[in-house]
């Protein structure tokens, strides 16, 4: 298991041990002796650390990606996508570098990595422009030559302010069970893409579409900066992603329905504290549409 630390990245290993304590051994009222008796005091799982990744990221990092095969893995920050083996840590590979000349001239940041769930020679990345880029090592290592990108064009009559915002790729994704489609999630939706198909998603789910007349309140707030993560189920029939309100969104991409869950809690003593709602439709209209004041702390 992987865990990060701003720039450091841990590996850690896992074990299950349980902890025993023996009687004393004692010598019986007819002279025999007494065997010790043992009782478990303790079990569960141990964390150990095994090694350590450090000094090859000079930004947090914000995601890591195990290869299929287990041998490598991946690491980003903002500006730099590096890959690592998993049994020499003291040097990774640069892939991919979006630092400018200049840093002033910054305009985009890398929001996700991820390894294809079968290939370990293919991985993509997203970035805050709103596209994503498939990646094959086999082309060549140097970014800009083995790259697929995909993006929409923007019509320049509809770009406002807030376009390159809302078009940020929190998170994307392999199709586990077929290479030609990749997800992602943005502020509003949920795109499906077909590799063949670089300049616009063959499908677009709606999720906080709601939200795009309150914009300039987001902003304020900041909210308008938040991510949402994106999951596929291992027969990449089902997405699952987040929203605000508690709410959840399922997406069945065999019935093309996208259906919303409003997760229920329960406190200690078992009683729920929340409400549980789904609604099932192409288009999820949500009862109370939450004001930007009080996204931050209702979101999911």
């Amino acid at each position: 298991m992987f865990t990060t630390n701003d720039r450091v990245i841990k590996l850690w290993k896992f074990d299950y041990k349980v902890h025993r304590k023996f009687s004393p051994t004692s010598i019986g009222a007819d002279g025999q002796i007494v065997i010790p008796k043992s009782k478990i005091i303790d079990e569960g799982f141990e964390s150990i650390e095994k090694t350590s990744y450090k000094f090859c990221h000079n930004y947090n990092i914000n995601s890591m990606s195990s290869s299929p095969d287990g041998e490598n893995f991946l690491s980003s920050d903002d500006l730099r996508v590096n890959l690592w083996s998993i049994e020499n840590n003291n040097v990774a590979f640069n892939l991919v570098d979006l630092k400018p000349t200049n840093i002033e001239e910054l305009s985009e940041v890398i929001t996700h990595v991820e390894y294809h769930p079968k290939r370990s020679d293919v991985f993509l990345f997203s970035s805050s422009k709103g596209y994503i880029c498939r990646c094959d090592l086999r082309v060549n290592s140097q970014y800009k030559s083995f790259a697929t990108k995909f993006m929409v064009e923007e019509d320049p009559s509809r770009k406002h302010f807030f376009t390159d915002i809302i078009n940020s790729v929190s998170r994307a994704k392999f199709s586990p069970t077929d290479d030609n489609y990749i997800f992602s999630r943005d502020y509003l939706s949920v795109q499906v893409w077909d590799i063949r198909n670089q300049s616009k998603p063959c499908k677009v789910f709606n999720v906080t579409d709601y939200l795009e007349k309150k914009l300039c309140e987001l902003y304020e707030s900041e909210n308008i900066f938040d991510k949402f993560d994106l999951h596929v189920s291992p027969d990449s029939s089902m997405l699952l992603t987040g929203a605000y309100n508690s709410n959840v969104h399922v997406i069945d991409m065999k019935n093309q329905t996208n259906c919303q869950f409003d997760v229920q809690f329960q406190d200690k003593r078992g009683k729920n504290v929340g409400k549980y709602k789904a609604y099932k439709g192409k288009k999820i209209v949500t009862v109370n549409e939450p004001n930007a004041a009080n996204l931050e702390q209702n979101k999911l």
